[in-house]
């Protein structure tokens, strides 16, 4: 009865770390400070040497092992690590090595790590329990290790003690002061009652002569949980000449019988009668936790069952239904496609971001406009601009008013800058129809893997194949915007008070320019003057000019007037023309990319897709789908047992 309790407990555990939902079942946790016997303890269960050994502090991560008892008296013993799950190990060397090499992975830093090794330990010698071996307790830090390693240690044990579902087992020297013991200080704390602690005393045959630990064993010293157990561990030495666990128990027998103080009580000593205890303590803790076991299966078994439902393939393709299917497939895929775009799917209900059709319009109204808008706002037309165009259009003539041509360059100008942002408005609308493609949730697919990468590889090539035309087509627009600037459109003078405003100032100003009091006298009297009056430096002057003329002289009242009215001109036509861009190039997408893949993605999908030889390939099951389904299955199997014999056994106690 015992050790079915046992198998359940390890079994429900097993599952639900599976599942994703672990669960608390009974283990065994051992606790003790350094150099205490604790690795020797743990190995005698284990009856076997793979834990690590050494000076200072060796174990610096748990390590949960799991004993499960092959019921074969004659098959090999082998260990399975969790992080290797298809590896079997028979070399207890290797494991040995493999631990070592995990901790180092896992404490990189030196520091104390909750990262748990998890492994399995399969062999015919040893009882079913969980085992938990936890770093020593310390009270100082060693050479090249932290300060506050001691309290990291002591913070990880009191993590795992305050497990009500756990056994304790505490281990302490026999020659040193129990009253001392950290390890025993600790469970007290965690297990005021003693209901769930178990002490170990080691190294009697190492304390002197005359001296024995009977009163510890009377509980005349202390008093701890279920009373304490003294064994005898091999020493350094004898690992060293292999003496064997048979070899040892032989030992151990012998000790406790031939000694004066233990012969007695001998029935009740060593690790033969520790591992006993332990098993007996541990099914009497899973007892008192059947309720809660039955509770938390339960709740596993409709878990597998939601998952197993997912996994089994509700459909019963024949050969004759395969096309059939197929084309059910197809028009599922392109009428979710198409909901997800008009906000119509399932999925748009979800009020924390945007979905589909959403982001679209998000892409095209806002992200879209904004940059457009930017790009005018941020090309001011310069004054300088303008006064060179004036000039190099009206040749080596004055111009008195001859704004045209150069108002027609300056708009072709700005609007030529629309054209690649426009264009990269179509790369950002085909990467949101990708995505929504990839969000488009159809049950069908799930069974069928290489359709799903086949619709997805064609979705692709059919969106790329629209890019193209649309930015040609965005490209014409705003050519044919270049083409001709009309100014008879009403639009165009959007402040009819333009000219009139620009008028009045150009007069104000000529009433306010003072005129400048002639110079009497020369100032530069000094230079030379040839004899036509002209002096030297202004001839020198006259021989040579600049290859590029950077500054031109101070405006005139013409010219001011004359560019202060293009300007305004320039920022009205461009105020027409970005609304007009930005409508036609939306439009434009709308019609040749997001229209046509909801008209015309199902005819692509048929045409590349849909034959006799494809078929069959494409609706062929996934291997993970079938393995999934499986292992749900036998999951729910053992549940379900489980829970079967967990009835039965509350039937007996309750």
């Amino acid at each position: 009865m015992y050790q079915d309790l046992v198998d359940i407990s390890i079994k429900i555990r097993k599952i639900s770390l599976q599942l994703g939902s672990p669960i608390s079942t009974p283990e065994v946790i051992v606790v003790g400070s350094q150099s205490s016997g604790k690795s020797s303890v743990l190995e005698n269960i284990l009856k076997r040497d793979f834990l690590p050994r050494g000076t200072g502090i060796v174990t610096k991560v748990p390590i949960r092992i799991q004993l499960t008892n092959s019921g074969k008296p004659n098959s090999l013993p082998f260990v399975i690590f969790q992080h290797q799950p298809k590896k079997i190990f028979y070399d207890f060397e290797e494991v040995h090595s493999e631990i070592l090499k995990e901790t180092q992975e896992r404490t990189s830093n030196g520091a104390i790590v909750d990262d748990p090794i998890c492994l399995n330990l399969n062999a015919p010698d040893v009882p079913n329990i969980i085992l938990v071996d936890l770093p020593g307790l310390t009270k100082n830090a060693v050479k090249d290790q932290k300060e506050d390693v001691p309290l990291q240690i002591e913070l990880l044990v009191k993590k795992y003690l305050k497990n009500k579902n756990c056994i304790i087992l505490t281990i302490s020297e026999s020659t040193q002061e129990i009253v001392n013991s950290v390890s025993i200080k600790l469970s007290k704390e965690y297990d005021q009652k003693g209901e769930r602690t178990l002490n170990v005393l080691t190294k009697l045959d190492l304390m002197e002569r005359g001296t024995d630990v009977c009163d510890i064993l009377n509980g005349e010293v202390i008093k701890n949980g279920k009373g304490f157990i003294p064994v005898i561990n091999r020493s350094q030495k004898e690992l060293k000449r292999g003496i064997t666990y048979q070899q040892l128990i032989k030992k151990e027998k012998h000790f406790f019988q031939n000694h004066p103080s233990y012969c007695d009580i001998s029935d009740k000593c060593g690790n033969e009668y520790l591992i006993k205890t332990i098993s007996k303590l541990l099914a009497e803790k899973i007892q008192k936790s059947i309720p809660t076991l039955k509770n938390e299966t339960e709740k596993l078994l409709l878990k597998v069952k939601k998952s197993l439902s997912s996994y089994e393939n509700p459909f019963e393709i024949t050969e004759g239904s395969k096309s059939g299917m197929m084309m059910l497939i197809f028009t599922k895929y392109v009428k979710e496609y198409s909901k997800l775009i008009e906000g119509n799917s399932n999925q748009c209900s979800n009020p924390k971001k945007l979905i589909g059709g959403a982001r679209i319009y998000h892409s095209l109204q806002t992200k879209f406009t904004n940059i457009i808008l930017k790009i005018k706002s941020n090309n001011k037309v310069k004054i300088e601009e303008i006064r060179k165009l004036l000039r190099n259009h009206s040749g080596y003539r004055s111009y008195l008013f001859n704004p045209e041509i150069c108002f027609e360059i300056l708009v072709k100008k700005k609007i030529e800058q629309f054209i690649k942002p426009s264009q990269n408005c179509v790369y950002l609308i085909y990467n949101e129809l990708l995505s929504i493609f990839d969000s488009i949730k159809c049950n069908e697919l799930q069974f069928f893997p290489q359709l799903k990468l086949e619709i997805k590889a064609v979705t692709k090539k059919f969106l790329k194949t629209l890019i193209k035309p649309t930015q040609n087509y965005i490209e014409q627009l705003i050519l044919v915007e270049m083409s001709c600037i009309d100014l008879s459109n009403h639009n165009f003078f959007v402040d009819e008070k333009i000219n009139i405003n620009l008028i009045n100032k150009n007069k104000n100003a000529k009433k306010s320019r003072k005129r400048k009091p002639q110079r009497k006298g020369n100032d530069n009297s000094y230079i030379s003057k040839n004899k036509n009056g002209q002096s030297n430096e202004e001839l020198k002057d006259l021989e040579t000019m600049p290859k590029e003329i950077k500054s031109l002289s101070k405006m005139n009242q013409n010219e001011e007037y004359i560019i202060n009215l293009i300007q305004n001109l320039v920022k009205n036509r461009l105020n027409v023309i970005t609304v007009k861009i930005v409508d036609s190039v939306i439009k434009t997408i709308v019609h040749f990319i997001i229209n046509k893949s909801k008209t015309d993605l199902l005819f692509e999908l048929v045409q590349n897709l849909y034959s006799e030889e494809k078929v069959s390939i494409l609706l062929k099951e996934s291997n993970t789908i079938i393995q999934q389904r499986e292992n749900a299955k036998q999951m729910f199997q053992q549940l379900n047992n489980a829970k079967i014999l967990l009835s039965d056994i509350a039937k007996q106690f309750f």
